[in-house]
């Protein structure tokens, strides 16, 4: 079974829009990931919890290190947006793109992007994710 959940627990009505690779161990990820869910009112998202012990990054043509290390989406046509990029691209999905316009001014864009990198690390401290090992099997770890 492939690692991935529709915003409505049911199949989506069309094609998704965008697929939203996220840590399904980090609190932060899961609280931005929840907010996302609930504006999903058109189902227009694929969430694919790359923590999962089902989770093959291969099947994207990814490297789970990358993704570990900053947060990706794809848009249906295939472009895989990273890190910054991909904010603006889920959050139009669900109809609040307007939210990360300011990532395109510049100015606020480099500030945007020295938070990103803040942000990116310090997030391992909040999840605690290690890669999955050859049996399958993910783990937590504890007190980080």
């Amino acid at each position: 079974m492939m690692a991935s959940i529709d915003t409505a627990g049911k199949a989506p009505l069309k094609e998704p829009l965008v697929e939203v690779f996220y840590d399904g161990l980090c609190p932060v990820c899961q609280r931005e990931i929840r907010l996302l869910q609930r504006l999903d009112k058109r189902r227009n998202l694929r969430l694919i919890d790359f923590a999962a012990p089902d989770f093959d990054p291969a099947q994207y043509g990814l490297e789970l290190a990358d993704l570990v290390s900053r947060m990706y989406v794809k848009d249906r046509e295939g472009v895989l947006h990273e890190g910054l990029d991909s904010f603006p691209v889920m959050w139009d999905a669900v109809g609040q793109g307007w939210l990360w316009g300011w990532t395109r001014t510049p100015g606020l864009r480099q500030l945007g992007l020295a938070g990103y990198a803040l942000f990116r690390r310090m997030r391992p401290r909040f999840s605690g994710f290690q890669p999955c090992p050859v049996d399958g099997s993910c783990r937590h770890t504890p007190d980080v």
